[in-house]
């Protein structure tokens, strides 16, 4: 069940937010140059996710560099899905933004 973080009396809590719809079977894996480093998340609530990347590097080392692909046309296109069927690349998943009255973080009107 996903939490929101609170602040109450310059404290913060977790309050799990009830309610939200697991998609079984869903998941989240990650490519490198084309091979599978295994599935990261599993059974997903709904909603939008977002790639990102977070690096940190002490003083004395050097930088990192991260390069993101999102398609359509990718320079290690992965051979083995397993049982999984091939994705759409990031480029070609259709937006679906919500347009109307928002209360509490939640539209009530689906925009084409």
């Amino acid at each position: 069940m996903p939490f929101a973080i609170v602040e109450y009396d310059d404290i913060r809590r977790c309050n799990w937010v009830a309610g939200w719809i697991i998609f079984a079977g869903s998941e989240i894996s990650f490519f490198k140059n084309g091979v599978c480093q295994g599935v990261a998340f599993q059974d997903l609530f709904g909603g939008r996710y977002y790639p990102a990347a977070s690096m940190y590097t002490l003083p004395n080392q050097p930088n990192c560099v991260v390069k993101f692909n999102f398609g359509p046309e990718f320079e290690f296109f992965p051979e083995d899905f397993g049982s999984r069927t091939v994705p759409n690349p990031m480029v070609e998943v259709p937006y679906h933004g919500y347009d109307g009255k928002v209360e509490n973080g939640v539209s009530i009107e689906k925009k084409d």
